[in-house]
This record gives C-alpha cells, structure tokens and sequence, in this order.
C-alpha cells in the first residue's frame, strides 16, 4: 500500500480504502480517506473513529463517506435538475432493519438518534448519503433531502459497454466471446 499512495501522490492522486476496517489503523498515513458501505447494519462504525480523529499527534483526522442501502417508492414529481419536489412521499425500507421505514429509518442509518448527533455535528464526523442497491441514481441525504443524479447506461442485459472494453483492453484483459 505505501508504493501505490507514493506513486498515487506523486500524480497529484489521493488515494481511499474501501470497507477495510481490520487495517485502517495500519494505512492510516497511507491514505486519504475511507469509504465505508453498511456501518450502522453492521455495527461496526466506531471502528472509524481513529480515522476521522486523528489517532495521534501530529496527524490529522482523515473524512469518511459512508453509503447505507434501502428499497424505495415515490409517487411525487422531479425537477429538471433531478430533486424531489415532495420528499415526505418518499416511501423507504431495509429488508436488514425490519419495523424501520421512512423517517425513522433515515435516522437510524444517518445515526442521528446516537447522544449529541445533529446534521451539523455527525456521528464520529462520519459523512453518510443513502443509496439503493439497484446505483440507479436515488441519493438521500440525512437531511431528508432526495435526489435523483442522472445515470448512463453501461451495457447490462449481456450488453458490453464498449468504453469499459477499450479500458479493459488498454489494462491488459483478453478478449472473449
């Protein structure tokens, strides 16, 4: 991991780790911020507590984005840039917190129930959006606000997207039919 952030870095490049709570502390200086998919349904946010305070002196605290999943029906309006012009007909649920929906599921996954919590002032600073699983574009912020962020076809339905085969090429990969 040092090689890849040196050389990341000295690309003008920041490099992140993506749900690798076992060794945080280990790349802590290796890295420049952490993704963490699932923390509340896993329980396991405190683990990035180190990473966003900084764990020792003269370092920094280091940001973490964290994305939660849910299911989702809307009977509202878009706007042209994609905001739902009426959010409390936002209908949502996670399968993983049964007898949670709408509102108090939002809380829940944003921690805002946890002691102290507001939107201004974050569980362990921890930045977290909610997505679906489907990445069709839904985004929820903790605030309640929902957007809609436009989306590009990659070629699914056994489709290839023949921007991903020419990158995919390009690093090597074989072609196969």
């Amino acid at each position: 991991m040092h090689k890849v952030s040196a050389y990341a870095r000295s690309k003008g490049m920041s490099v992140g780790i993506k749900n690798c709570i076992e060794i945080l502390g280990d790349i802590f200086d290796d890295v420049d911020f952490a993704i963490s998919e699932e923390c509340v349904q896993y329980k396991n946010c405190t683990a990035y507590a180190n990473f966003t305070t900084a764990p020792r002196p003269g370092t920094e605290a280091k940001p973490v984005f964290e994305v939660e999943y849910v299911d989702y029906t809307y009977s509202g309006k878009w706007s042209d840039e994609g905001v739902a012009l009426s959010p409390n007909l936002f209908r949502t649920s996670n399968k993983n917190f049964p007898g949670l929906r709408d509102e108090k599921l939002r809380r829940t996954l944003c921690n805002l129930d946890e002691p102290g919590v507001t939107l201004e002032k974050p569980y362990l600073k921890i930045n977290t959006i909610i997505k679906t699983l489907d990445l069709d574009g839904f985004i929820m912020f903790c605030d309640g606000r929902v957007e809609r962020t436009r989306t590009k076809d990659v070629g699914r339905a056994g489709k290839r997207s023949w921007t991903r085969e020419k990158l995919w090429r390009r690093m090597g990969g074989s072609v196969s039919k």
